[in-house]
């Protein structure tokens, strides 16, 4: 049974100080059942048995963030293992991590932060990456669209929340591996179900705890560029002025040469709007991945018409004495 935030704050808690930590925290090795249990892909037991020792283990919050931060990425291992069922995942992470635990949970974890940058160990020259990339990254990624992979709304938040509970309540540093890692996969589930404000509060917890690193600034910046956020441009021209400084900074040179697609589609002017600027139009989502759709919803609808025409016509009710617009198609969003 899981354990909910409140009540598992109000274990950490349980009866003052007295009884918080009255000896050293276990050592890793209490976690072996727990985490032989995932290798063998039965991860709902391996995850009982780390809140078996969140339970019996109250106030030891090292213990409890450990346990937690080892959940999180069990249930990012989980969904690798489902989109990918024949790749023997996390097995075969644990060999090629030579069968040391803690080596596997670092490796995922590196999963995670280059998933979220989209650069690291698996990029090649200029940042650019193989195409299909990595299993473990499409995992996030998802930019194949001829595989089916497992909804991001299936994966449970319950350990990433928990964990940065604990950084809210002051149990754990913004910097911790566990509260990067919780972040960045709660950024990928928010993304993808568009609660963009959430993910973009999450993103902006990244870059602080990196310390405005480049890398995380341009993740930033693409972030907000990609879906069209009133910040993208601000923050696009803070990180190119930073790129642009004089200096002798291998990741900045690195970090420059990824971010010139972005600089090429920021500089580039934009096309005549037919259709003058309407706040309205942009509070408007389909539920259909159409690029038509986002050409509208951009303001601009030359060439358009057939097309605007047909998505009236589809909002209209099927029974022709009632005049009426069926709202399944468009629905209203909060402006960003």
């Amino acid at each position: 049974m899981k354990i909910p935030v409140p009540v598992f704050l109000a274990l950490c808690l349980w009866a003052g100080p007295a009884n918080r930590c009255p000896a050293a925290s276990p050592g890793d090795e209490i976690f072996r059942e727990a985490e032989e249990a995932y290798l063998d892909g039965n991860f709902k037991l391996g995850g009982q048995k780390l809140e078996d020792l969140i339970a019996s283990h109250p106030g030891d919050f090292d213990l409890a963030a450990r346990a937690l931060h080892r959940m999180c990425l069990s249930d990012y291992a989980d969904l690798v293992s489902r989109d990918w069922p024949s790749g023997g995942f996390p097995r075969g992470l644990f060999k090629v991590s030579g069968r040391d635990h803690s080596r596997m949970w670092e490796s995922l974890s590196g999963f995670l932060e280059e998933a979220f940058l989209e650069y690291g160990r698996h990029a090649r020259e200029g940042g650019v990456y193989p195409f299909p990339p990595p299993r473990a990254l499409e995992s996030l990624w998802r930019k194949r669209a001829d595989y089916p992979l497992t909804p991001l709304k299936e994966v449970s938040t319950s350990a990433a929340d928990r964990i940065l509970a604990l950084r809210h309540s002051g149990y754990l540093e913004n910097d911790s591996s566990a509260v990067v890692d919780a972040s960045i996969l709660l950024y990928f589930i928010r993304r993808n179900q568009k609660r963009y404000e959430e993910a973009s509060s999450l993103v902006d917890g990244l870059v602080e705890a990196k310390n405005g690193g480049v890398d995380w600034l341009l993740a930033r910046a693409k972030f907000h560029a990609e879906i069209s956020s009133n910040r993208a441009e601000p923050l696009l021209r803070s990180l190119f002025a930073k790129l642009d400084k004089p200096r002798v900074d291998k990741a900045a040179t690195r970090a420059s040469i990824r971010a010139r697609p972005l600089r090429q589609a920021f500089s580039a002017p934009p096309p005549e709007r037919i259709l003058p600027g309407q706040p309205w139009i942009r509070q408007l989502t389909s539920e259909r991945e159409d690029p038509a759709w986002k050409t509208f919803s951009d303001g601009f609808i030359q060439g358009l018409e057939e097309q605007i025409d047909l998505w009236i016509q589809g909002t209209f009710s099927e029974v022709e004495d009632e005049v009426y617009l069926a709202r399944h198609h468009l629905e209203r969003v909060a402006p960003l």
